[in-house]
């Protein structure tokens, strides 16, 4: 793995997050899954922070934070952040 100066972070195999079963408890089904996922909307876009003029694909915090609040999260600074696991 490996981390640059700018906060880029570049792994060569697979980057994976914990999903066993034996690691949860309270686990409920999302109601509506197909229809909370269809009121997403993936985004192209150009960061505006950094000098990396690549097109990158992603969604928008506070558009995912009307349909999932739970992986929206605020940093520090104010930004938010979407988990996408």
């Amino acid at each position: 793995m490996r981390c640059d100066s700018s906060g880029n972070v570049t792994a060569t195999g697979d980057v994976t997050a914990y999903s066993d079963a034996r690691l949860k408890t309270d686990v409920n089904t999302i109601e509506g899954a197909l229809e909370k996922v269809l009121q997403m909307r993936g985004v192209t876009y150009i960061r505006t922070d950094n000098n990396d003029t690549k097109e990158k694909v992603g969604v928008i915090a506070q558009e995912i934070q009307q349909v999932l609040p739970q992986v929206v999260q605020e940093n520090t600074d104010g930004y938010l952040t979407v988990s996408y696991g």
